[in-house]
């Protein structure tokens, strides 16, 4: 009867990390043994929980943003009633105050017309004008232009009550936004008893233009809307 020899165990060649961990002490094994514990978990959180986590937040999020969506939208059409007779309402209004607006093909035309406006009623009140400037448009959220002037002028008190009387009755919608008043000299009126007193003034006023949708952006621009 032959004999059936089995190799040692030892005997096997080891290779690659396990001749790595063999070669090990037991205390170096320990404490890697410990520091897996604490690395791997950190690597796996990292790696694998965080990203889903963030992912699970995101669509959280997205769906909360278009509840609040849906909730506006069935919030509007559960006024469109209520809005549609407000549109004919300010519509209405619209309509009726818009022959006391300016031309509002675009800005520059309209404030031509508005130092064309102030200025003829000031030369009908004894105002005499020295200058005017345009100020810069704004572009409410309405569509309305509000378009702007100085104008510096010299009249007396009466010219200066009667020019401000005939903006606030005149047939188109202006307001006055600044008023300054400078007491000059006593100048004597010839043929007139008494002596007369020339005011220097710098009058700011407002108009109101309606603009057409296509220059609604190049009014925002050049006003740095």
């Amino acid at each position: 009867m032959s004999a059936v020899l089995v190799p040692a165990r030892d005997a096997v060649p080891m290779r690659g990390p396990a001749r790595w961990w063999s070669a090990l002490a037991r205390r170096e094994r320990k404490t890697l043994r410990r520091a897996a514990l604490v690395v791997l978990p950190a690597i796996g959180w990292a790696g694998v929980v965080r990203p889903v986590a963030s992912s699970f937040a995101h669509i959280e999020a997205r769906v909360a943003q278009e509840r609040d969506l849906y909730r506006r939208e069935a919030e509007l059409l559960g006024r469109r009633s209520e809005l549609e007779a407000v549109f004919r309402r300010e519509g209405a209004a619209l309509l009726e105050v818009a022959p006391r607006l300016f031309d509002g093909r675009d800005s520059v035309t309209a404030a031509a017309e508005l130092i064309a406006y102030v200025t003829g009623h000031a030369a009908a009140h004894r105002v005499f004008v020295q200058a005017s400037e345009p100020g810069a448009p704004a572009l409410g959220l309405d569509g309305v232009l509000r378009i702007r002037v100085e104008v510096r002028a010299v009249s007396d008190l009466a010219g200066l009550v009667a020019w401000l009387g005939a903006l606030e009755e005149g047939r188109k919608l202006v307001r006055v936004t600044q008023l300054s008043v400078i007491p000059a000299v006593l100048i004597g009126s010839s043929g007139v008893s008494g002596d007369a007193e020339l005011l220097g003034l710098t009058v700011a006023v407002e108009g109101f233009a309606l603009v057409l949708p296509d220059t609604v952006m190049v009014v925002a621009k050049g006003a740095g809307m």
